[in-house]
C-alpha cells in the first residue's frame, strides 16, 4: 500500500474496534527544542548544511536512547534551520531530506525503534496530486524499526503563509499500524480544525503524535479526551514544553525549559467508561483483578480510565465481563433516548 494514501484507505474502512494486546507497555520519547540557527558561512554548501543539521539531531536523539524508546518523535520541520533565507529553502530541501532520511533510518534500524521525521517532502503521485519534485508538503514520516517508511501524513491545514512557500496541504487523517498499537498524526495548525479531530474519533488510534511549533494549549488534552487516545506533543520552539496526555486529558509527562526531551512509558490497553450505572461494576472489577487493573478517576469529569495490567486479559475484555458500558456507548444511548423523547 502506498503510505501516502494510507489515510484514505483507513478512512474508507475503519475497524470495528481497536485491536488491543494485553500487557503492552510502550516507551515514547519527544525530542523537542529548536533547530540550529542558519550558518551564513555555509549558505553555498547544501551538503555541509545537511551534515550540520544531521549531527545536531543525532546528538539530541542520543539523549533518549538509554531508555530504549519504542517511538521517537521529532518536532515539526525539524531539519529547517532557524531564519533560513527564503530564497535558499527550495535549494536546501532535497539535500536535507536525503541526509536526514539516511540518518533516521539508520538510527531506527540500530535501535529497533520507530521514529517520526517531521519535515518537508515532495508530494508523491496520487489521485489528488500528479507527483512532482516541485510541489512539497509539511509531513510526518513514520520510519519503522527496520528503517523503512511505514506511513506518511501530510499536514491538512496549513498556515496561510505556508502556501506561499511552495507547500500544498494534505487531505485526510492517517492511522499507521505499529506493533504496539495504532498511531495517528496531526501537525501544528491542524489542532484548530474539528474536521480532522472527528476523523480520528472514528478511526480510534491508540496514540496521536503531534509535531509542532505551536503548543495549542488546552486543545492538546481536548484532543486526547475526544479521541480516547494518548496524545504526545513534540514542540520545536524554545521554552515550550513537549507533553504526554492520557485519554482522560490528564498530563502524564512533560519536558522542561531546562531539558527539551520527554520520555515516558504508557499503557495503551485502556478504555474510557462513565461512572453512571457503572460504579458497583467498577468496584467488582477491581475486587476481582486487583493489581491487574488500574481505574483512574481524574475528578470532575464523571469518566474513568480502565487500564489492564494483565498479561492475558485486555481492558475491553474486563469491561465486557462486568458489563461496564463504555463512554461512547453511553453517549450514543443517551442520544437515542433523548431523540426519542423529543418525538413525544
Amino acid at each position: 500500500m502506498n503510505p501516502s494514501r494510507l489515510d484514505e484507505a483507513v478512512a474508507i474502512a475503519p475497524p470495528p474496534a481497536p485491536v488491543r494486546k494485553p500487557g503492552r507497555r510502550v516507551t515514547v520519547s519527544a525530542v523537542g527544542g529548536p533547530s540550529p540557527e542558519f550558518p551564513p558561512a555555509l549558505s553555498e554548501d547544501c551538503g555541509r548544511l545537511a551534515e550540520v543539521m544531521a549531527a545536531h539531531w543525532e546528538r539530541e536523539i542520543a539523549g533518549v536512547l538509554p531508555d530504549r524508546p519504542d517511538l521517537i518523535v521529532l518536532p515539526e520541520m525539524c531539519d529547517r534551520f532557524a531564519h533560513t533565507p527564503p530564497a535558499l529553502l527550495e535549494k536546501i530541501r532535497p539535500v536535507m531530506l536525503t541526509h536526514m532520511t539516511r540518518l533516521l533510518s539508520r538510527l531506527a534500524r540500530e535501535n529497533r525503534c520507530y521514529i517520526v521525521h517531521a519535515t518537508a517532502a515532495p508530494v508523491p503521485a496520487s489521485g489528488t496530486y500528479p507527483g512532482t519534485d516541485d510541489v512539497w508538503q509539511n509531513v510526518a514520516i513514520l520510519i519503522g524499526r527496520d528503517g523503512r517508511e511505514v506511513a506518511r501524513y501530510a499536514k491538512n491545514w496549513l498556515v496561510v503563509t505556508e502556501t506561499g512557500r511552495g507547500l500544498v496541504p494534505g487531505a485526510g487523517a492517517c492511522v499507521a499500524e505499529c506493533d504496539f498499537g495504532r498511531v495517528g498524526f496531526a501537525i501544528c495548525f491542524d489542532l484548530n480544525f474539528p474536521e480532522l479531530l472527528e476523523s480520528y474519533r472514528r478511526l480510534r488510534p491508540d496514540l496521536i503524535v503531534f509535531p509542532s511549533h505551536y503548543h495549542g494549549g488546552f486543545l492538546q488534552p481536548v484532543w486526547a479526551y475526544e479521541t480516547r487516545a494518548h496524545f504526545l506533543g513534540c514542540m520545536g520552539m524554545a521554552g515550550i514544553n513537549s507533553e504526554l496526555w492520557s485519554p482522560l486529558g490528564m498530563r502524564l509527562a512533560a519536558s522542561t525549559h531546562y531539558c527539551p526531551q520527554l520520555t515516558a512509558t504508557l499503557n495503551p490497553d485502556c478504555v474510557v467508561a462513565h461512572l453512571d450505572f457503572n460504579q458497583e461494576k467498577l468496584r467488582a472489577l477491581k475486587a476481582r483483578y486487583g493489581r491487574d487493573v488500574t481505574i483512574t478517576d481524574p475528578g470532575q469529569l464523571g469518566s474513568v480510565l480502565i487500564t489492564s495490567n494483565s498479561e492475558t486479559l485486555g481492558a475491553a475484555d474486563m469491561a465486557r465481563e462486568f458489563r461496564i458500558e463504555l463512554l461512547d456507548d453511553y453517549l450514543a444511548r443517551s442520544r437515542r433516548v433523548n431523540h426519542n423523547a423529543r418525538k413525544i
